[in-house]
């Protein structure tokens, strides 16, 4: 009979996988290797050991359009101009890690969706707004919290999507 991994087994396998990083190309062993030191680097830090310096990660939201001397309406209108923007920042500056323009949804997209719940620039606020607003409404009713509970999926599908996003209403 196998005997199951340890948490702490998985763990390992999984840093293992993470500093193998086997299905990565990298441009050049210089890449790879400044890969490998912060990989190795956060696997200190996990386990509580001394790194060869504390790791940076930038929080840096939309900076990076503004850096690259974008607005949040033309990186949302242009998905080619938000990657330029973003790649700019990451070979500028030197982090460990970094979150993406997860947080820059695509205007298009979300016009023909109709998203109720964010207005952004150019679709209820002004071009230069530099950032998205979002829509206080009442998505969820006092009185649909047991079905919220008894059944998240069919709650979102008859409920709170088609208050959120238009394209969905009945």
């Amino acid at each position: 009979m196998d005997e199951k991994p340890t948490s702490e087994q998985k763990r390992e396998k999984r840093f293992a996988q993470w500093l193998e990083a086997k299905d990565v190309e990298f441009t050049n062993p210089k890449a790879k290797k400044a890969y490998q030191e912060r990989v190795t680097r956060f696997i200190k830090v996990f386990n509580l050991e001394k790194p060869d310096r504390v790791p940076v990660i930038l929080p840096a939201g939309s900076y990076p359009l503004y850096y690259a001397g974008i607005t949040l309406k033309e990186a949302m209108e242009d998905n080619k101009k938000l990657c330029k923007a973003y790649r700019k920042f990451l070979n500028d500056f030197e982090s460990d890690t970094f979150t993406g323009p997860g947080m820059v949804p695509s205007a298009k997209a979300s016009a023909i969706i109709d998203n109720l719940n964010v207005k952004w620039p150019g679709h209820g606020l002004p071009n230069d707004a530099s950032m998205q607003q979002f829509v206080e409404r009442e998505y969820m009713k006092a009185d649909e919290y047991d079905l919220f509970l008894e059944d998240l999926t069919d709650y979102c599908l008859r409920y709170y999507l088609p208050r959120s996003l238009g394209a969905l209403a009945p």
